[in-house]
């Protein structure tokens, strides 16, 4: 195996996993699935040829599967699905709705807004900080319907490489549907909604709520208590809650609102007081 840093310009996908031996640990059994090594081999072809019409690809190719290697099966307790990685050049980290603590959540409004969801639900978070590593590894499964997206050096395209990866995620849910344990999935918006036919077995629960973002009707996302839910749900099945803290400031309770954006200031508001919320 050669020395140089794994990049997209020099490995495939397919090799990075398979050849260079980097299947991330706990999720053998998934990766050498032979539907899943078949998929695998298509996507990175797919891949090949995104880089071909642009500059790079995001998040770097050692990162793509980060979120796997954040939460191995035996520690997965919940699955939130997003729809792409972050849309600027190099925010994307491999984890969906996380980008490095460097960088303002106002300048990803969707993070920004579930952020405020947990803060609804009592939860000590930074709305500012969107680096939510401590979430996967809590056990916090963080995918995308398309784990890379096609980038220049100025701006990346959303969807361009969902056409690739569109198989991955029915055959890791496939996967899960056997899991033993009690699993819960997390679906925003439409789109990752439109996986819930395929979450079979009594011992996961499906939480469904709108898309975070801010182009989105935020009565239908907000004052979802999602996490909460979840912990519920594991505790019920003997299962340890997930500790959603991302912060170690002292906690502000806003109580439960429903949040706007002001794209003129970069900055979410109060909107509309929640009701009906049992926060």
């Amino acid at each position: 195996m050669s020395n140089a840093t794994p990049t997209w310009q020099n490995t495939t996908l397919n090799d990075y996993l398979y050849t260079d031996g980097n299947i991330p640990a706990g999720w053998e059994d998934f990766f050498n699935d032979a539907k899943t090594k078949s998929a695998i081999a298509e996507i990175s072809k797919g891949l090949t040829e995104a880089l071909s019409k642009t500059a790079t690809l995001d998040p770097p190719l050692h990162k793509v599967f980060k979120a796997f290697e954040l939460s191995p099966l035996d520690k997965t307790k919940a699955v939130i699905v997003g729809q792409d990685p972050a849309p600027e050049p190099g925010l994307a980290q491999g984890i969906s709705f996380s980008i490095p603590s460097s960088k303002n959540t106002k300048h990803v409004p969707s993070i920004q807004r579930i952020l405020l969801e947990a803060q609804n639900e009592g939860i000590n978070v930074d709305i500012y900080d969107g680096n939510l590593t401590p979430w996967a590894e809590e056990g916090v499964l963080l995918l995308n319907e398309t784990l890379t997206i096609s980038c220049t050096e100025e701006s990346c395209t959303p969807d361009s490489n969902l056409q690739y990866w569109t198989p991955f995620l029915p055959l890791l849910i496939d996967f899960l549907n056997a899991y033993n344990k009690p699993l819960v999935y997390i679906l925003w918006g439409e789109k990752a909604q439109q996986n819930k036919p395929l979450i079979k077995g009594s011992n996961h629960k499906v939480l469904t709520g709108g898309h975070p973002s801010p182009k989105a009707d935020g009565k239908y996302f907000f004052c979802g208590r999602y996490f909460l839910n979840a912990n519920d749900f594991l505790k019920e099945n003997g299962v340890a809650e997930i500790d959603w803290t991302l912060s170690d400031k002292p906690k502000k309770d806003y109580g439960a609102w429903g949040w706007g954006w002001d794209s003129k200031e970069e900055k979410s508001y109060e909107q509309e007081k929640c009701t009906g919320s049992d926060r």
